[in-house]
């Protein structure tokens, strides 16, 4: 019968542990700072058995194997093992709130909240769009006005085309009776709504605002046609048709061949 088997290695005990003979058998047992069967031993926290004491309130504990290490929570401060006390970070200075926010302490922590006439979540606010977010103070742009905000406040500037009070409505502005319009000397003006159109007079071609002389020759249709053995010449506007050398007739329908040896005597050799 082994009587020694904490000695020879029998023993199965945990590192931890303290191993004790007895008649054929042995018994384990977890040192101090430990707990378990003594087969197995894990570490005491001390942070729950209270050995070394407990942290105060708003305190966070870390267990030290032996011992415990207190710290004060986040937006606390003081004594950890006696309590950490709230830190009131908008009058320290130590909150992040932008400078158009108001800050507003709370246990541990702080709000932010942007100001009237700003938007955002405390930490970045931007001054308020008056255009897109009615505001009583500022009003609003009338009718054919753009509106620009100030930050605080508005802006507002007629269309381009229209003039008069923005604030109330800007009346469209006739381009083609006040001369303003640059349309060229051979096109027409047409007044629209905050613009005006230009378009090329009959014999002339091009943009409204560049014109030049239609071909006729080369677009008929308007002033007709010259006939066949007929060469047509442009006038601007217009066109002037000669019968062909050697031809002769009404040069606008048809030109026909002259037969030179029956008007002409022949030359006898």
């Amino acid at each position: 019968m082994n009587d020694n088997m904490c000695g020879d290695g029998t023993a199965k005990c945990d590192t931890h542990a303290t191993c004790t003979n007895g008649h054929g058998t042995y018994t384990c047992a977890c040192v101090p700072g430990y707990h378990g069967d003594g087969k197995t031993c894990t570490q005491d926290n001390d942070c729950t058995t209270g050995t070394y004491g407990t942290c105060g309130i708003n305190t966070a504990c870390t267990p030290l194997y032996p011992g415990i290490k207190c710290d004060c929570l986040k937006g606390f401060s003081g004594d950890a093992m006696l309590g950490c006390n709230d830190v009131n970070e908008c009058k320290s200075g130590t909150h992040n709130c932008n400078a158009n926010a108001t800050c507003t302490n709370t246990v541990g922590s702080f709000t932010c909240k942007c100001n009237d006439g700003y938007i955002g979540n405390g930490v970045k606010c931007d001054g308020e769009n008056d255009c897109t977010v009615h505001n009583p103070t500022f009003g609003n742009c009338g009718i054919n006005a753009a509106c620009t905000p100030l930050y605080p406040g508005i802006k507002c500037d007629c269309l381009e085309g229209f003039n008069g009070d923005a604030t109330s409505e800007c009346d469209d502005i006739d381009e083609c009776a006040d001369k303003s319009a640059t349309c060229h000397a051979d096109a027409t003006c047409t007044n629209t709504m905050g613009s005006y159109k230009c378009a090329c007079k009959p014999g002339y071609e091009g943009d409204g605002k560049t014109c030049t002389t239609t071909d006729n020759c080369k677009k008929p249709g308007t002033f007709g046609t010259c006939g066949p053995n007929a060469a047509c010449s442009p006038l601007f506007p217009g066109i002037k048709c000669n019968c062909l050398e050697g031809f002769d007739g009404d040069a606008t329908k048809a030109c026909d061949d002259i037969d030179e040896c029956k008007q002409e005597a022949c030359i006898m050799y």
